[in-house]
């Protein structure tokens, strides 16, 4: 399809990270085994973001809930992956 790139991002465990225009199917993927605690930025507070493993492998994460343009991940390092579409 044209106009579509995938994009990854690797954040440190507090570090933040503004997604940008037009990306979804996000993925994350945990540093460490477990579900990582993501958070994303509403404009006032952090809000806590809905995951769901993949196939119970333990790293990788699909993304169930409403998600803001800024994330962080409070308790481990993630991989952020995300595909942008021009529109």
């Amino acid at each position: 399809m044209a106009g579509v790139a995938s994009q990854s991002k690797s954040l440190a465990q507090n570090e933040e990270f503004e997604l940008p225009p037009y990306a979804d199917e996000i993925l994350i993927v945990a540093g460490t085994s477990g579900e990582p605690d993501v958070e994303s930025w509403d404009g006032s507070d952090w809000r806590d973001v809905a995951l769901s493993a993949v196939e119970n492998s333990g790293f990788l994460f699909t993304v169930d809930s409403t998600i803001f343009p800024k994330i962080r991940a409070t308790d481990k390092a993630i991989t952020v992956h995300y595909r942008v579409s021009k529109r």
